[in-house]
């Protein structure tokens, strides 16, 4: 570990470095891939209400069903963040400022926007926040391993809450840290406060999690301590009376807003029921697969920083150990497994590995990094798969993936950071064949971070635009009449999402919820329904009240779930009725 008491250049050197590295990742490329999972365009639904309506509480969204309510389901923090730059943006452009106005405006950036925000107030507090654990280095290092881990680039580009639940999580853990283990009473009421944000991102589990992290460093370290007199001395209550001001007027608002529909949507159902198992249980195995993978190589880089920790690596890494297991345990008893959850753990897998990469740079013998190499052998890779991609689009041979044909700039791009990445390998090879450990650190970084950040976020945009979701909208909204609306038919609650985020008016498209039985009798007007519902309607071609016109067929494919869908035209009008 480096001595604790660094020049201030120094940090602030490494801080400016760190700052670009995060905004040039972030930020990169936010809004290129449109809409096409149903869990993004949920929340963009609900940041439009909020805007339209003016209740920034519990707005409604009558077109949409979720837990069988129709308020939102996650608490509003995202939104907010969202809502707020949207505003700044419209002002700043002169634009009308009005709710309305703003509603029409929101869009994939804003929608995207908190989450890349949050990535960078992660990487941040993990390096700011994680110093005094782990060391200034190590903690420097660890908000690279952030940077080049796919998972934390893939949510950082992602309008969902997981985001910033984890980076709220991860500064009220690290603060909690400090308290624990430096005895620090302001950083305890820090924790609060940013234990409490996370509450307001996700739910009691932003209050859940830095407990967890907590609770096992005090079992552990009192189990070797042989008693608990090793705890400082900290204001538990004014923590808990800060916590409680900046968490409870929303639930406390909410709960009379929306009563029994808020509480057994937002805390029951999002909740206990997803820990219990009363949405499925999922496979002990869920897990895995995107533990392997979704952080390669740093979560094996990780497990040598724990093995670092556990033989005598100071007490700020050994509570980055309590912290990572204890999390990497709660979601697995959890009954409802998806990857995103792991999220929150990410930032104690870096610390571990930024630890052990310290370790690693400590005990070498040279230090000389060769940085020329590096930045010639990158620049050259980059250059050179530029070139090749421009030529292959001159000889009118257009990359594809996803069996998407790659504009102009995504083929350049991907050219170069693939070729940025050879260039980048190649210096880690030479760097541990020659046994300058800094060159090649530097290398496996500048490797990973051209990956995650060039190459595969142009495939997650290939994949998002061969769903074709914003021209399937397009075209409906073509064929409607002035002031007419259309009806969505056995496409169910969540896959119209994707729709209605891209509709310019979403007041005139509106869904028939799952729970609802399909109409006995279809009035007059527009309508799209699923191939099994348009079907049988095209067969009786006439009932006697009116009969169908079939405008045209296509695929609506949100995320993996294809489905073929019909656009029909009721003729003559007729009373709705239900069975």
């Amino acid at each position: 570990m480096e001595p604790p008491s660094q020049p201030p250049s120094r940090l602030r050197s490494r801080l400016l470095l760190l700052v670009a590295a995060a905004l040039c990742v972030c930020f990169a490329r936010l809004s290129s891939a449109p809409i096409w999972i149903l869990n993004e365009a949920r929340e963009g639904i609900y940041a439009r209400a909020m805007l339209a309506s003016g209740d920034f509480v519990l707005p409604v969204v009558e077109n949409h069903v979720e837990n069988g309510v129709t308020i939102p389901d996650k608490p509003p923090l995202l939104h907010w963040i969202d809502c707020s730059e949207r505003w700044v943006r419209s002002l700043l452009s002169g634009q009308d400022t009005s709710g309305p106005a703003l509603a029409r405006a929101f869009d994939v950036f804003d929608l995207r926007f908190a989450s890349a925000l949050a990535a960078i107030v992660c990487v941040l507090g993990v390096f700011l926040l994680g110093r005094s654990l782990v060391g200034e280095r190590a903690a420097w290092l660890a908000g690279f391993v952030l940077l080049a881990s796919a998972q934390f680039e893939h949510q950082s580009h992602f309008g969902r809450v997981d985001m910033c639940l984890a980076a709220c999580v991860a500064c009220a853990t690290l603060l909690l840290g400090q308290a624990l283990v430096h005895g620090s009473r302001r950083a305890l009421l820090g924790a609060a406060v940013f234990s409490a944000l996370a509450v307001l991102s996700k739910g009691p589990l932003g209050l859940v999690l830095p407990a967890t992290a907590g609770a096992s460093y005090l079992a552990w370290r009192s189990l070797r301590e042989r008693g608990l007199s090793w705890a400082p001395r900290l204001p538990w209550v004014r923590a808990a009376l800060v916590w409680a001001l900046v968490a409870l007027p929303w639930y406390l608002v909410a709960w009379r807003q929306g009563g029994s529909d808020f509480v057994h949507s937002q805390l029951l159902n999002e909740n206990v029921a997803q820990f219990g198992g009363g949405n499925g249980r999922m496979s002990w195995s869920t897990y895995v697969g995107p533990w392997l993978t979704d952080t390669f190589p740093w979560n094996l880089i990780a497990l040598f920083g724990l093995w670092r920790a556990r033989r005598g690596g100071g007490e700020g890494a050994r509570f980055a150990s309590a912290w990572w297991l204890s999390l990497l345990l709660l979601f697995q008893l959890a009954a409802y497994k998806r990857r995103a959850y792991l999220l929150p753990a990410v930032p104690a897998e870096a610390l571990l590995a930024g630890f052990a990469l310290d370790g690693w740079l400590l005990r070498a013998r040279e230090l000389e990094a060769r940085w020329g190499r590096l930045a010639l052998a990158t620049a050259a890779g980059a250059c050179l798969g530029a070139l090749a991609g421009g030529w292959l689009r001159s000889q009118g041979h257009a990359l594809r993936v996803s069996h998407v044909e790659l504009v102009p700039t995504e083929q350049f791009v991907g050219c170069a950071s693939l070729g940025a990445l050879l260039g980048a390998l190649t210096v880690l090879v030479l760097g541990l064949r020659e046994r300058r450990p800094l060159a090649a650190l530097a290398a496996l970084f500048v490797a990973c971070i051209a990956g995650v950040s060039g190459a595969v976020p142009i495939e997650r945009s290939a994949r998002a635009r061969a769903a074709r979701i914003p021209e399937l909208v397009r075209s409906v909204e073509h064929e409607l009449p002035p002031g007419a609306a259309v009806t969505l038919v056995g496409l169910g609650n969540d896959p119209s999402m994707v729709l209605l985020f891209e509709a310019r008016e979403p007041g005139r498209w509106h869904v028939v919820p799952d729970a609802d039985p399909l109409p006995r009798h279809f009035p007059r007007g527009w309508y799209l329904a699923t191939t099994s519902v348009a079907q049988p309607l095209l067969a009786q071609s006439s009932d006697g009240c009116g009969s169908w016109r079939e405008v045209w067929r296509a695929r609506l494919s949100e995320r993996d779930n294809p489905r073929d869908v019909v656009l029909l035209e009721r003729l003559g009008p007729q009373r709705m009725s239900s069975r």
